[in-house]
Order: structure tokens, then sequence, then C-alpha cells
């Protein structure tokens, strides 16, 4: 699943044009620290069942958005929403995505690094493919 929105938010143009080919799942690459981008990360999976026995999923997923000031992190984080919040259909592994929607947002700074972010959490509840 995580690898399956990642590659739905690396393919939308809103995203790229704000983070060109910086979205991973995981940790970024070194190289990305101190450019704007964006981490994906499972913060939960449960499985489901439907009148057909099991197949339905429940994703929550933190997506991370870095800048080196809050109003990047903030912009990168609108695209995300923008692409995301409310999808329905197809995302790759996935038969159906029911829907997608947004659970929590919070923003925080990283003294280290100095680098603000964005974190999203999205709800994803969908039939995976057998």
């Amino acid at each position: 699943m995580i690898e399956d929105v990642t590659a739905f938010l690396a393919a939308d143009a809103g995203v790229i044009a704000l983070t060109g080919d910086r979205v991973r799942t995981g940790i970024l690459h070194e190289s990305d620290q101190q450019l704007d981008s964006i981490a994906i990360n499972t913060a939960s999976r449960e499985g489901d069942h439907h009148n057909g026995g099991p197949g339905l999923e429940i994703n929550r997923v933190r997506i991370d958005c870095y800048s080196s000031t809050w109003l990047g992190a903030k912009t990168i984080a609108r695209a995300v929403r923008t692409a995301l919040d409310g999808h329905s259909g197809a995302m790759g592994g996935y038969a159906d995505v029911l829907y997608a929607s947004l659970t929590n947002e919070v923003d925080l700074f990283d003294n280290a690094t100095a680098r603000f972010r964005t974190s999203l959490t999205f709800r994803l509840r969908g039939q995976t493919m057998t």
C-alpha cells in the first residue's frame, strides 16, 4: 500500500511542481535533506471483512512534507491534500480505494536540521487485489 501512495503522489503534477522527484517511501535520501521533499510511512494497517470475506484493508499513512520555510512545507502539504483527500478508485496494487481522507495535520520544526515539516495522516480504505 505504501508504495502505491508513493507512486500516486510522485505522478501528481502539483506535487512534482514543488518537490521534483523527491517523494520517498521511508526516510529521505541524504541528498534530499535540504530540499523540498516528501517522506511517506505506514502509521497503521488493519484487515477488514465484507460479505465476501477478507479483502478489505484500512491503512493510515503519514506523509511528511519538508521545506526550509513554514510556507514551503504548508504549500507541499496542500498539494498532497488536493491530490489524495477524497480520492476513490484505482491506486497501484489496490483493486479499489473506497475512500481516502485526511485525519490529522501537524506543523513541526526540527532544530537540528532547521527544517519545517507538515505531517499529514490519511486513512485509506480499499479492497486489495487477490
